[in-house]
């Protein structure tokens, strides 16, 4: 199991084509049946109060920006019990569009939920909880937005640098909110990578010191 962040990333980066194929797969059909699932009708009301863009909230006929679409999507997610390479299936397409190349959406699925699975392990007796799931989200909209393999320790740094400290048992209320932040900020990781925004060298392994400081 890996022990690092980088190591997470690196046995990530080796899965095969054809399991990223079968994970796609996978992903996409569950997405189509989310966007056609019954939305509560709080998140409705909430939608119809976005301001108009282009990427849409699933389950309305609505569309609002990035950053904002991925909040309220990754909310209604977590109502939906949605597996997380669903999640990140929407993720690619609200980084990279429609039109983006079958290949590169299945890798960038299927490596950033290995790196959301595999990082970082439990510690024992936490006092706080983290949203590590940022981390994988921010590698898997990396790869879709087309940032090199090179890179992708930097990016992945970058969204450790903007997780959250939570309660070690969060309400469910609270894990929603979580899981919308995880995908918005995986995105916003990405943006602030191509702006020139770095973290300090092992700024993931002193965030996560956050669990179990006294």
């Amino acid at each position: 199991m890996p022990t690092t962040l980088a190591d997470a990333l690196s046995e990530a980066l080796h899965t095969s084509e054809s399991a990223c194929e079968a994970e796609l797969a996978r992903a996409e059909a569950e997405l189509s049946r989310l966007a056609h699932a019954a939305t509560d009708l709080d998140l409705v009301e909430r939608a119809m109060h976005q301001e108009a863009g282009d990427t849409p909230l699933l389950g309305t006929s609505l569309q609002t920006h990035v950053y904002p679409a991925l909040i309220w999507n990754g909310e209604r997610f977590e109502r939906l019990q949605a597996t997380w390479p669903a999640r990140l299936a929407f993720l690619v397409l609200a980084t990279a569009g429609k039109d983006f190349g079958r290949s590169r959406s299945a890798r960038a699925i299927t490596v950033g939920e290995a790196v959301r699975r595999n990082w970082p392990q439990d510690p024992e007796s936490p006092v706080t909880g983290l949203t590590t799931s940022s981390v994988g989200a921010a590698v898997c909209a990396a790869i879709a937005a087309g940032v090199p393999d090179d890179d992708l320790e930097a990016v992945a740094e970058v969204a450790a640098a903007v997780m959250l400290v939570t309660p070690v048992r969060p309400t469910a209320e609270v894990r929603e909110s979580h899981a919308g932040h995880a995908l918005a900020s995986g995105w916003l990781a990405v943006q602030l990578f191509r702006s020139g925004v770095v973290a300090a060298p092992g700024t993931a392994a002193e965030v996560l010191g956050t669990q179990v400081a006294p």
